[in-house]
């Protein structure tokens, strides 16, 4: 009965050997990444300028394309005077 618990023990400690090593392979992968980051190039990323008929073809206001806009620099880390975007209505079909 005491091998049984000897089996077990080491078991569990090599499985929690194997955890803790993957732990620690994923933390010091992260600072690694934080560290040696590579800042994007300024204006590497270039969305199509906004016209105003295809603001009136979306029946969009300036507050929705404002939020609009907004929403993809957050979404992208870009800061918001580093691109434009043109918003362009969704044809349906009947």
């Amino acid at each position: 009965m005491s091998q049984a618990f000897v089996i077990t023990g080491l078991g569990m400690s090599i499985v929690f050997a194997v955890l803790a090593l993957t732990y620690g392979s994923i933390v010091v992968l992260g600072h690694f990444e934080r560290r040696f980051e590579v800042a994007p190039a300024a204006g590497a990323v270039t969305a199509p300028v906004a016209s105003s008929e295809v603001s009136a073809a979306a029946d969009l206001t300036p507050e929705e394309e404002a939020a609009i806009h907004a929403a993809i620099s957050h979404h992208t880390g870009l800061a918001p005077d580093t691109f434009q975007t043109r918003i362009t209505p969704v044809k349906k079909e009947s």
